[in-house]
């Protein structure tokens, strides 16, 4: 059974209006929190690249309502999220935090979803070694801010 914790958290006065839903996810690392990947998520631009075509891509650049997955392929709620997702009327991203991209490519290419399938780029890439625990459901607006963070979905 798996307990679990919700909390919610006001980032700043700036992003008032961002909301962090926290419980408890699948361990990666020891027994902290993500909150430096949200420190970091409120801070910076997220940039990422699209797995099947290259096309690079900023969060401040979405203009539709979105969802983004960081989970792993292993890991059965990011699956389940990602199942969920499909016929939902957000826009869809998904990044592996763990695996390597060139092992994704490969064993998701004929997913439905495989283009929706994006690897983090530029100064996001140091995201990776912060997650403790995923998946981590990020929901933006049409104007490319976070709404919410959903940790341990």
């Amino acid at each position: 059974m798996r307990w679990i914790m919700v909390i919610l958290l006001s980032i700043s006065a700036a992003k008032a209006d961002m909301k962090v839903i926290e419980s408890r996810g699948y361990p990666l690392a020891n027994d902290n929190s993500n909150r430096d990947v949200f420190e970091w998520l409120e801070n910076n631009d997220l940039s990422m690249v699209n797995l099947s075509d290259g096309t690079p891509l900023k969060l401040s650049d979405i203009n539709n309502e979105t969802m983004i997955i960081l989970g792993s392929d292993w890991e059965p709620s990011t699956a389940s999220t990602i199942g969920k997702s499909r016929n939902s009327n957000r826009s869809l991203i998904v990044i592996y935090v763990e695996q390597a991209n060139e092992n994704i490519k490969e064993a998701k290419k004929d997913s439905w979803f495989f283009k929706h399938i994006y690897e983090l780029s530029g100064d996001s890439i140091k995201l990776k070694s912060m997650f403790h625990e995923i998946p981590i459901q990020i929901m933006v607006d049409s104007n490319g801010k976070i709404t919410s963070i959903i940790d341990g979905v």
